[in-house]
C-alpha cells in the first residue's frame, strides 16, 4: 500500500487539543482508499475509514478533500496555523503605515474592526506582502485558509513574497487540493517553487510533471520541443479565439445598453444612424473594431452640440487579458 496524499489537521481551542488525520492509500493502479485516524492530540487516535471498497483515484480524491473541507468548515487547521504564535504590538507605532497594517492583521484574527473605515483582510494581506512586513507572517499564516478565495490568493502571494518557508506544508496542501479552483492550485505551485530549496524544488517539479498530459510528458522525456511548441500554439491560438468571442460578446451587449440610455438624445443628436449601423451593419465585426466604430461615430455625433460636458465611462475589454477606463467627454 502506497500513501498519495495525507494531511493532518489540528483543532486548539479552549480545553479542546485535537487532531483529524487523512490519508489517501494506493493499493493498486485501479484501487484507491481514503482512510482517517482521530482523538486527542499526544493520546492513541482511533481508526476509520471513509471507503468500505476500493475507489477509483478520482473517486478517492473527491472523497479526501471533501472530508478535508469539512473538518476545515469546523474549525481545524494545519499545525502551522494553528500553533504559529502572534506578536504583540504594544512596541508598534499606531501612527504609521505598518502599524495601522499590522494592527488591521491583528483585528481580522480576533474578528474585530478598531478603525472607523473597513478593509477587506484580502486587501490588508496584499499591502503587508508589498510592503514586505516580516512581522505579518504570522497573522498571514492564521489568516491563510479562514476567508474567501481572494484572501487565499493574497495569501499565497503573501507567502511567496515574503518566502515563509514554514507554509510549505500549506501551500503543497492547496496546491494538490481538487477543491480550490485551478488557478488557486497553480499559484501554489508556483510559491512552492519559489520559497522551497532546490531538493525540494526538483520533488516539486516532478509532482507538476506528474499532472500533465501524458504526451507533453512524453515530449519533455524526449526533448522534443518542437512538438511541445506546436502544440501550445495551437492551445493559445483556441484560446485567443475563444477569448475574442466572449469579448465580442461583452462588447455588444454593452454598446446596446449605451444605445438604449442615448435614445431619448436620439431626435436631438440624429443617433438613429448611429443605433442602426452599431445594432445591424457593424454587429459582425471583431469586438475591437465594433468598439472603435462606435467611438468614432459617438464622438462625431457629440460634436454636434457644445453647451456643457458630461464624462460616460466606456470599459474596453482587452482580450479578457486586461481592462481600460475611457473617459469621454460628450457634448450635450
Amino acid at each position: 500500500m502506497k500513501i498519495i496524499k495525507q494531511t493532518k489537521l489540528f483543532f486548539h481551542e479552549g480545553k479542546s487539543d485535537k487532531v483529524y488525520e487523512i490519508d489517501l492509500c494506493e493499493i493498486n493502479p485501479d484501487a484507491f482508499i481514503v482512510n482517517f485516524r482521530y482523538g486527542r492530540r499526544g493520546a492513541a487516535l482511533k481508526e476509520g475509514s471513509k471507503t468500505p471498497e476500493f475507489v477509483s483515484r478520482e473517486k478517492a480524491e473527491s472523497i479526501f478533500d471533501q472530508l478535508e473541507k469539512e473538518k476545515r468548515n469546523k474549525g481545524y487547521q494545519s499545525e502551522v496555523e494553528v500553533f504559529v504564535e502572534l506578536p504583540s504590538l504594544e512596541t508598534v507605532n499606531m501612527n504609521s503605515s505598518k502599524g495601522v497594517i499590522l494592527k488591521r492583521l491583528e483585528d481580522a484574527t480576533q474578528g474585530i474592526n478598531s478603525f472607523k473605515t473597513e478593509w477587506k483582510t484580502s486587501r490588508v494581506i496584499w499591502k503587508a506582502a508589498q510592503m514586505e512586513l516580516k512581522e505579518s507572517v504570522p497573522y498571514i499564516l492564521k489568516l491563510a485558509t479562514k476567508g474567501d478565495e481572494m484572501q487565499l490568493y493574497a495569501s499565497i502571494f503573501a507567502i511567496r513574497t515574503l518566502k515563509i518557508t514554514q507554509a510549505s506544508g500549506l501551500l503543497h496542501s492547496i496546491a494538490h487540493s481538487t477543491r480550490h479552483k485551478q488557478y488557486i492550485r497553480n499559484v501554489a505551485f508556483d510559491a512552492l517553487l519559489k520559497i522551497n530549496e532546490a531538493s525540494e524544488q526538483e520533488k516539486t517539479v516532478s509532482e507538476l510533471l506528474e499532472n500533465l498530459p501524458a504526451e507533453i510528458r512524453y515530449a519533455i522525456d524526449k526533448g522534443d520541443y518542437q512538438s511541445l511548441k506546436k502544440h501550445y500554439t495551437e492551445k493559445f491560438d483556441k484560446k485567443k479565439k475563444q477569448m475574442s468571442l466572449c469579448t465580442f460578446i461583452f462588447c455588444r451587449k454593452r454598446i446596446l445598453l449605451w444605445l438604449r440610455l442615448l435614445k431619448p438624445l436620439s431626435g436631438r443628436f440624429r443617433l438613429n444612424r448611429l443605433i442602426s449601423e452599431i445594432s445591424g451593419q457593424y454587429i459582425s465585426s471583431p469586438a475591437s473594431e465594433m468598439m472603435r466604430r462606435f467611438l468614432d461615430y459617438f464622438h462625431f455625433y457629440s460634436k454636434r452640440k457644445n453647451r456643457c460636458s458630461t464624462e460616460l465611462p466606456v470599459l474596453i475589454k482587452n482580450h479578457g487579458i486586461r481592462s481600460s477606463t475611457f473617459i469621454i467627454s460628450v457634448a450635450m
